[in-house]
């Protein structure tokens, strides 16, 4: 249940993310199609980290589900921050043909 959570709020903080304006777009049909859709997207965004939120409250109490939702929410944004400018995975794969 509380993977299922954090993974709700990482979904979040993907949506929130590619809504900046600030983020570059990806030529990928995802990142045109959030660009797109930037205040659905953005708004969806919230409600899945909202929704996390509340869960984590439910489940741990008010306090702890609270302060651990924001804990989980700060670093699921900051590695995303740092992560995401890197382009890791646009990268093309290697075959076996072209490692010769």
């Amino acid at each position: 249940m509380i993977l299922l959570l954090i993974l709700l709020q990482f979904s979040g903080c993907f949506l929130i993310y590619n809504a900046s304006g600030k983020t570059v777009v990806k030529r990928s049909r995802r990142g045109v199609y959030l660009r797109d859709k930037q205040p659905v997207s953005r708004l969806l965004g919230w409600l899945l980290v909202a929704a996390s939120v509340v869960g984590l409250t439910l489940i741990y109490g008010f306090g702890a589900g609270f302060f651990y939702g924001l804990v989980v929410l700060m670093t699921i944004f900051s590695l995303q921050l740092l992560i995401a400018p890197m382009n890791l995975g646009d990268q093309p794969r290697k075959s076996a043909k072209n490692a010769r």
